[in-house]
């Protein structure tokens, strides 16, 4: 039985690549940003790369990578009627969702790439704990907790 809710983490834990994770590198407001010629709204500095990388567009030692397996499972998970949650003890909010713009999965319900963002049903990137983020989820969604992974 799949479950109905997948929920990803957005924080990176150091040197691991399973942890449950969406992308690598540090999203810290105090860094991004900071560099020459950057933007006042913090995050119209992040600027893709490519298919996998986005940096800092003011410095160039800030990046996220997204995990490679990332696309993959999120297309199963939607292909098998599961909801796509975000949940991460996190003040940085906007870099987030401007780093999942530029990253991309192919959505099976019309086989088109899209922002991985807007495939994000459940969008808990807020400073709080992990239970505060997942009562508030059960609360709109309904599922029970043994539903969510």
């Amino acid at each position: 039985m799949f479950p109905k809710l997948i929920a990803f983490e957005t924080r990176q834990y150091p040197k691991l690549w399973s942890s449950g994770v969406l992308f690598l590198g540090s999203l810290r407001e105090e860094l991004w940003g900071k560099g020459s010629g950057a933007s006042s709204k913090l995050a119209d500095n992040v600027k893709k790369v490519d298919t996998w990388l986005s940096k800092d567009k003011s410095n160039h030692q800030n990046t996220v990578t997204l995990c490679p397996d990332i696309p993959r499972i999120i297309e199963n998970a939607l292909k098998n009627g599961a909801s796509i949650a975000l949940v991460s003890r996190h003040d940085s909010k906007l870099l987030v969702d401007r780093v999942l713009y530029y990253f991309h999965a192919t959505d099976p319900r019309d086989n088109q790439q899209k922002s991985i963002i807007k495939m994000v049903r459940y969008n808990e990137i807020v400073n709080e704990s992990k239970t505060k983020h997942f009562e508030r989820i059960q609360g709109w969604s309904k599922y029970a907790y043994d539903d969510m992974v």
